[in-house]
């Protein structure tokens, strides 16, 4: 089963990246197309993990409740 952690995990590797394509703007290394871009598509990845995560949680908590009336009924 999908371990919630991982998109936690996942999260805060895509902020880290994040932070690393500003601080290369900084330097010169981007462009500021090229950061606007890789801020949107951030920013769409961290909306569709949340959304995933939504429904693992989801799942999860059926899973729960289903192994709990299986196991007492």
């Amino acid at each position: 089963m999908w371990d919630p952690w991982a998109g936690f995990a996942l999260i805060i590797c895509s902020v880290a990246l994040l932070k690393y394509v500003k601080a290369r703007t900084q330097d010169g290394g981007f462009s500021n197309q090229k950061v606007e871009d890789l801020e949107q598509r951030m920013g769409e990845v961290e909306r569709r993990l949340g959304d995933i995560q939504d429904i693992v949680l989801s799942i999860d908590e059926k899973l729960e409740r289903q192994e709990r009336t299986g196991a007492t009924g």
